[in-house]
């Protein structure tokens, strides 16, 4: 019985995050680049985080008592590797071509992040309260101390991500603390109820991954960016 309410509650998660980022991303980038990037997405959610979350519980509890604290610091360890290596794989991003800024999304992500930071101070404030007042196991103990890391960790890197700029360089685009390569972009559009969004589809990393991505340029650099993808992507607009 306890499995059934565990999928159900994961259900409910799944199905109301698909629909809360398909309104916030049709708000953003239009309705037609918001359903188009929700199909490209929907393998993630209903195969490989599934596929992810079940393989997960099933190594943490094998590894006993410490499995949930083990797995808090190695994620929490792994976000911040990202984060930071950022400064240095963008070196391999080569020269500037062209600095457009925040995005919708990413100032969108950074308000999601200073909520997370809300939550996790109103948490953080709990822990140290109940602390103080009783004596909790050490494994107790451990674990919240982990768990405090780890959500610490994702809201430091959604703040960090919602800070990030997009930019057009000699050997790809900067965008989320990653380089998209030129040469994993198969074709680009410019959206038609959007003018200034711009819709790419890139070869993902692993099948069934997420092979879109739309970015609503600023007018002020549509015209800069269109001349930039017209000489790297040379007869690849659609």
């Amino acid at each position: 019985m306890e499995w059934f309410w565990v999928l159900l509650i994961f259900f409910v998660v799944i199905v109301g995050s698909l629909w809360f980022g398909y309104l916030a991303e049709a708000e953003m980038v239009g309705p037609e680049a918001a359903r188009r990037n929700s199909r490209s997405a929907t393998p993630l959610f209903l195969f490989w985080l599934p596929l992810s979350g079940f393989a997960l519980f099933f190594i943490v509890e094998q590894l006993g008592r410490y499995g949930w604290v083990s797995f808090h610091i190695l994620y929490a360890v792994s976000i911040s590797a990202w984060w930071i290596s950022w400064f240095f794989r963008k070196q391999e991003a080569g020269s500037l071509l062209a600095d457009v800024g925040r995005t919708p999304q990413s100032k969108f992500l950074f308000w999601i992040g200073l909520l997370q930071v809300a939550s996790i101070v109103f948490q953080t404030w709990l822990f140290l309260t109940s602390t103080l007042t009783r004596s909790p196991e050490y494994t107790s103990l451990y674990l919240e101390i982990s768990r405090l890391v780890l959500w610490w960790s994702i809201a430091g890197f959604t703040i960090a991500v919602g800070l990030n700029k997009l930019e057009f360089r000699e050997n790809g685009i900067c965008l989320v603390h990653s380089l998209m390569r030129w040469q994993r972009i198969n074709s680009y559009t410019w959206e038609t109820d959007k003018s200034n969004v711009l819709t790419i589809r890139f070869k993902p990393r692993f099948p069934l991954l997420p092979s879109f991505a739309s970015l609503a340029i600023p007018a002020n650099h549509q015209e800069v960016v269109s001349r930039i993808l017209a000489e790297r992507l040379a007869g690849k607009r659609l």
